[in-house]
């Protein structure tokens, strides 16, 4: 386990150990989606109905080679697998589960009703707050997580990288769509439902000439024995053939902890080079009364796609670092593998 900025599939053990320790408790792209650059389009809410019991999945395979002391660091590995099971053309199941070296957890887990403009999720499901879906983090390039969303909030262990187990419903038009939540941010690696609805998440997302922006929230009153949760986040997207900006700033405070952090990324596809994609990002976080108390980062890497079924990766992390950065700076490297099953993949 990496102290700072988790690879994106080791992160399932950040996720495991975050819900062991938050106190008892008193929610982009759909599932089977394969974005390999820009996920571009104006929403998170499109149909994905499908015909009766059809079913399709993917399982995918991470192979890493991370900084450790002055040698690369190569035998981490992790598998994740997805699967949808359209039950009619308004409901359907998605199941999933991921396994990093001996840590074991469900992926989302969720039934979902949809009626083309509306939808409603039950299970076990990402928070609708920022870039938060499996594409947008998963397939961006990036081997490492942004600190804003692998930063604990709180001493208890709340960060906006987790799973949640509740119910939410999503809706709109092409150019203004929303999401709300009631969920349980503590669900334990195997919890599917919630023991108690006591946060509410939402997200509220409007589209105009490629440009994306979107507000989000997390909060929980203050009770007595429990912290109040105040989190306010907005994420900003431009998309163009060649160019894709994004960023995301998060302002918090559980209890008596503040905490900021942001990032911003640039993903550029040279003229006639479709698989490959460069990249960029800057980060930093702040937080107090945690000491030291920031953290900063710089990353450039490489992705390219060799096949629909294998794409490499390389960054190079530098800057001032700090307590949240752990070894991300030097050279990463990263290899997935993906089986599409289904139909669709045929």
């Amino acid at each position: 386990m990496h102290p700072g900025i988790c690879l994106p599939s080791v992160c399932a053990g950040v996720l495991a150990a975050s819900a062991a320790q938050q106190a008892p408790p008193d929610l982009a792209a759909e599932p089977i989606q394969r974005v390999e650059f820009a996920q571009d389009g104006a929403g998170f809410i499109a149909s994905n109905s499908s015909p009766r019991l059809v079913f399709q999945g993917q399982v995918e395979q991470f192979q890493w080679a991370v900084p450790n002391g002055d040698k690369l660091e190569n035998d981490q590995r992790a598998v994740w697998m997805t699967g949808t099971l359209g039950l009619s053309e308004t409901s359907r199941v998605v199941a999933g589960h991921f396994r990093f070296a001996t840590t074991d957890m469900l992926d989302e887990n969720y039934l979902e009703f949809d009626s083309g403009s509306t939808s409603v999720r039950i299970g076990r499901i990402r928070p609708a707050f920022g870039f938060a879906d499996w594409s947008e983090n998963y397939y961006s390039g990036f081997i490492y997580m942004p600190m804003a969303r692998f930063m604990p909030l709180s001493p208890t262990g709340l960060r906006l990288l987790r799973m949640d187990a509740g119910a939410d419903i999503r809706g709109g038009t092409d150019k203004l769509q929303y999401q709300i939540g009631l969920v349980d941010v503590g669900s334990e690696r195997y919890q599917l439902l919630p023991t108690g609805l006591m946060h509410l998440v939402a997200r509220v997302q409007g589209y105009q000439n490629g440009h994306i922006v979107g507000l989000n929230g997390l909060y929980r009153p203050k009770e007595s024995g429990k912290e109040g949760v105040q989190v306010l986040g907005l994420d900003w997207r431009w998309t163009s053939p060649q160019f894709q900006f994004r960023g995301e700033a998060v302002k918090g405070r559980v209890g008596s902890y503040d905490s900021n952090g942001y990032y911003l990324d640039l993903f550029f596809k040279p003229f006639g080079w479709t698989q490959t994609t460069l990249l960029a990002r800057t980060q930093g976080v702040s937080r107090v009364p945690w000491s030291p108390a920031e953290s900063q980062l710089h990353t450039l890497g490489v992705k390219h796609v060799l096949s629909p079924a294998l794409t490499i990766e390389a960054n190079y992390g530098f800057g001032p670092g700090g307590p949240l950065e752990g070894t991300a700076r030097g050279w990463s490297f990263q290899v997935r593998s993906t089986l599409y099953i289904g139909p669709m993949y045929r």
